[in-house]
């Protein structure tokens, strides 16, 4: 199976062989872009490209992670980890692993912190 798809000016060709010897192979994927200078398509690389649209992505994911911390926890409040994750459930209403993955999310952009005693605080 072959697919095409585009990231940009970039056209990236997408390979899965489903049949004979490489049928269990991983997926694999080819970059190319238009090259003015030698007026055809030529293999780039994406993973520049990549990295700055993952940070992008990113840098919004941990500014709404940001909002949201402050609005359900108030500054200098401490709170227990499955209070925290009920309040994160409610705030955006969700299911308990996505509260929880939000709140390792919170932890590793220390949004959110753990405190000695085992409660959790804003980190300002």
């Amino acid at each position: 199976m072959a697919a095409k798809s585009y990231q940009g000016d970039n056209r990236i060709l997408t390979t899965q062989f489903e049949s004979g010897k490489n049928r269990n192979s991983t997926q694999v994927n080819a970059y190319y872009g238009w090259s003015e200078e030698q007026g055809m398509f030529v293999t780039v690389s994406i993973e520049e490209e990549f990295e700055n649209t993952f940070s992008a992505k990113n840098q919004i994911k941990k500014s709404e992670a940001e909002r949201t911390a402050a609005n359900i926890l108030n500054v200098g409040s401490a709170i227990k980890r499955n209070a925290l994750l009920v309040k994160l459930m409610k705030y955006k209403t969700q299911s308990e692993s996505s509260a929880k993955r939000m709140l390792k999310e919170m932890m590793a952009w220390e949004i959110v912190i753990k405190e000695e005693t085992g409660f959790y605080t804003l980190n300002i």
